[in-house]
């Protein structure tokens, strides 16, 4: 429970299929970025100082790849698989950068399902409001773990 909102159980492996598939449409706002690049305590001018990008070949403010990755991995906790899930890992690139102010279309579907060690692969698409690819690849994710109760043996002392 965090601050005192329930979270329920995303997907466990045994309920998951090949083709399984989620998309989430994000808008890059200033305080996106002002708060990603505070809590990495990146100062990178493509990212922080029109001027400077403008001086640049990438000509406005750029999005840090970081930011992108952080919102699949928000994407795979809160949807699918859902609350559990856990990054194993990520093999992820960015053909085109993204810029500050873009409307994002991120796209996974679950691809494949390792019976032995339960976790699974999702493709990862990224697109923008003009049809650009910024971020593709491949991300491992462990799947919630069936939940034990706390409580089956609560009693057994009395």
């Amino acid at each position: 429970m965090i601050l005192g909102k329930r979270t329920d159980p995303g997907r466990t492996w045994e309920r998951l299929s090949v083709g399984d598939r989620t998309e989430e449409v994000r808008k890059v706002h200033d305080k996106d970025l002002l708060l990603y690049l505070g809590a990495t305590d990146n100062t990178n001018p493509l990212f922080l100082q029109s001027q400077y990008a403008e001086q640049t070949p990438y000509s406005r403010l750029l999005v840090p790849v970081g930011l992108l990755t952080g919102w699949v991995e928000s994407i795979l906790s809160e949807k699918l698989p859902g609350a559990g899930s856990l990054l194993r890992e990520q093999r992820l690139s960015c053909p085109k950068p993204a810029w500050l102010g873009s409307t994002l279309r991120l796209e996974l579907e679950l691809t494949y399902k390792d019976r032995e060690q339960k976790w699974v692969t999702f493709s990862v698409r990224g697109t923008d409001g003009e049809g650009r690819k910024v971020l593709e690849g491949e991300v491992d994710v462990i799947p919630p773990q069936p939940r034990t109760d706390w409580l089956k043996h609560a009693y057994e002392n009395f």
